[in-house]
């Protein structure tokens, strides 16, 4: 939660390195393909992993609805 979200954010985390990524199905709804780059945590070390959630802006993180 944030300062002015009444509703809990709910979002996916994807690591750069995972094979997976190219079939995962949620990853694969994702329009515009570009907006996919905001759940994919970048590597910046050995066994450390870097993402920024952003609530607004261009770079705006995809948020899930359940």
């Amino acid at each position: 939660m944030a300062r002015g979200l009444l509703r809990p954010q709910f979002t996916r985390l994807y690591f750069d390195d995972e094979t997976a990524n190219a079939t995962d199905p949620v990853l694969a709804l994702i329009e515009p393909a570009g907006r996919r780059e905001t759940l994919i945590a970048r590597r910046v070390g050995e066994g450390a992993y870097r993402l920024d959630i952003n609530l607004q802006g261009p770079q705006e993180t995809v948020f899930l609805e359940f």
